[in-house]
């Protein structure tokens, strides 16, 4: 036979709990009125968490030498970081000075963006801003949390930049161009410069001037002369000088 060994719970101490568990107003009058706040602010969530959201930084005018694992440790100070991307050269692999850094907390961010903006570091001014939600696009983490090694892919993205262009990407490159030639033009023009030419991408073709043609000169014929065949003669020895030398005489042979 089981026996019930849960204490029993009186009214007095019932009603004491249920006064605890309702929330009492200063005065008594008005108790009514301040229970129906309480419940209209319970149903609202009032008292609920607030949800925490992460936050983007963006970090500009960074060192060269600034890599990925350094610029975590030094900005991981302010918070937790989820996504970090460090913006390269697709040629060279070298850092452009600029890079991404996404907090779990928006709040961290913002601490981020506050201390470290316009901070002199390896002698520049470092640029950190919070990003709206409608910048952030869906590329911006393409690579993101990668420690840098140059490599075969890196080759790859070389070869792919240096290769041969097809005639979409070369009407694409034409197109940029002339929009950036036509801002230019129009610039100048504003400032009153307007005989100037821009160049074009296609060659132009090379005037050569015409030269008179001249007559040509009648020359004699010269006959050959026919060759001899035969054995070389050897050249002939210097012939030896008949011109008489006198010989010098010394004392001692004087008698």
């Amino acid at each position: 036979m089981e026996v019930d060994t849960q204490p029993q719970i009186t009214k007095a101490e019932k009603k004491s709990s249920e006064r605890q568990k309702k929330l009492l107003a200063l005065n008594a009058e008005d108790q009514g009125e301040y229970a129906k706040k309480v419940k209209k602010l319970r149903k609202s969530g009032v008292n609920k968490q607030k949800k925490v959201e992460p936050g983007v930084l963006y970090v500009g005018h960074l060192p060269a030498q600034f890599s990925e694992p350094s610029l975590r440790k030094y900005f991981e100070q302010f918070g937790r970081i989820i996504r970090l991307r460090l913006s390269r050269s697709k040629k060279t692999g070298k850092s452009k000075g600029y890079a991404f850094l996404e907090y779990d907390d928006a709040k961290n961010a913002r601490i981020a963006a506050k201390t470290m903006d316009k901070y002199l570091f390896h002698e520049r001014l470092l640029v950190c801003k919070v990003m709206d939600k409608t910048k952030i696009h869906e590329h911006l983490w393409k690579g993101a949390n990668k420690k840098f090694q140059p490599g075969l892919c890196h080759r790859a993205n070389r070869a792919r930049l240096y290769g041969e262009k097809s005639e979409a990407q070369l009407k694409r490159a034409a197109r940029q161009r002339n929009k950036k030639d036509d801002a230019l033009l129009a610039a100048l023009k504003e400032v009153g410069i307007t005989d100037i030419k821009l160049p074009t991408g296609e060659p132009e073709p090379v005037k050569v001037p015409e030269s008179p043609v001249k007559p040509p000169k009648d020359e004699p014929v010269v006959e050959a002369t026919p060759v001899k065949r035969g054995r070389k003669k050897a050249p002939a020895a210097t012939p030896k000088s008949t011109r008489k030398t006198r010989k010098r005489q010394f004392p001692e042979a004087n008698p």
